[in-house]
C-alpha cells in the first residue's frame, strides 16, 4: 500500500480505557514519523471509561508538556452523542479547553433519563445485527445531524457503528459545516456502499487509528485501502500536505 497517514488524530490512554501514557503514545507516534497526534480519550459521560474533570486537568499538563518541534500533541476528546436530541457529554466550557472535539456514539455512555436507553441502547443492539427501519435509521441520522449544528465538533467517529445512518445526509451537513468524517479500520465503518453515498456530496474525510494501544497506533489498512481503491487522498485531511482546520478553534 503506497499511501500513509501524516498524523493520527484518534488515540486513546490510561486516562480512558486505553492501554499506553500520553507520552507512550507521542514517542510511538515520532517513531512512525507522524507529524501531529491528537490525545482523545473517551469523553465525560462515559462511566469507568472515561475522563473526570480531575484527570483531565492531569491530561491537560501532561499534553502541555509533551509538545515539542518535532510533533504536535493535541488535547482532545472523544465525546458521546447521549440523546436523539443530539446532545453531547461536553460543556460550552470545556469545548473551549480542548485543542480538538471528535464525536460518536457509544453504548455505554450514560445517559440522562431512562427515555434514552429504549430510544438508543436497543435500536443500536439491533443496528448492531443489521437490524433497522426506515424510520429509526431517520431518528439515527436526526440525532447526528443536530450533534453537528449544536457543538463544534471536528470530527465525527465511526459513523454507523451502533446507530445505523443515513451517510449521504451526514456527509451533507458535515460538509455544510466544515466537520470530517472517520474512516473507521477499527469498526470497518463506513463500508463501500456508505462510503459511496458519502462521496456524493462535498465532505472531507480524516483516516484515523482509533487506537487503544501503543502498537495499534497509525495502523490504519482498511480506511486507506478504501481511499486507495476509490482514489479519494484529495478529501482526506491527514493525507498528503493539506492544512487542517478546526471547529473547535473557530
Amino acid at each position: 500500500m503506497s499511501l500513509s497517514i501524516n498524523a493520527d488524530y484518534h488515540t486513546h490512554t490510561v486516562f480512558s480505557h486505553g492501554k499506553g501514557t500520553i507520552a507512550e503514545n507521542v514517542n510511538r507516534a515520532k517513531q512512525l514519523g507522524l507529524k501531529a497526534i491528537a490525545i482523545t480519550d473517551h469523553g465525560f459521560g462515559q462511566p469507568f471509561a472515561g475522563l473526570t474533570p480531575k484527570s483531565f486537568e492531569e491530561m491537560k499538563l501532561q499534553v502541555q508538556n509533551l509538545n515539542e518541534k518535532d510533533i504536535k500533541v493535541l488535547l482532545g476528546v472523544e465525546a458521546n452523542l447521549i440523546t436523539m436530541d443530539g446532545e453531547v457529554d461536553l460543556t460550552k466550557e470545556q469545548e473551549q479547553e480542548m485543542d480538538i472535539i471528535l464525536c460518536g456514539y457509544h453504548l455505554s455512555a450514560t445517559k440522562r433519563s431512562i427515555a434514552p436507553m429504549f430510544n438508543m441502547v436497543l435500536p443500536a443492539m439491533f443496528g448492531n445485527a443489521g437490524i433497522c427501519s426506515s424510520a429509526q435509521k431517520k431518528k439515527n441520522t436526526k440525532a447526528f445531524i443536530n450533534m453537528i449544528k449544536n457543538y463544534k465538533i471536528d470530527v465525527v467517529t465511526h459513523p454507523g457503528f451502533n446507530l445505523l445512518v443515513d451517510y449521504r445526509e451526514i456527509g451533507k451537513v458535515c460538509s455544510d459545516y466544515g466537520t470530517y468524517v472517520e474512516i473507521s479500520t477499527r469498526h470497518s465503518v463506513p463500508n463501500k456502499q456508505g462510503l459511496e453515498e458519502l462521496l456524493s456530496t462535498c465532505c472531507n474525510f480524516i483516516v484515523n487509528s482509533d487506537a487503544h494501544k501503543i502498537e495499534q497506533i497509525g495502523q490504519c489498512d482498511y480506511a486507506l485501502k478504501l481511499v486507495e481503491e476509490y482514489k479519494i487522498e484529495d478529501r482526506v485531511i491527514n493525507i498528503g500536505d493539506k492544512p487542517l482546520v478546526l471547529r473547535s478553534k473557530q
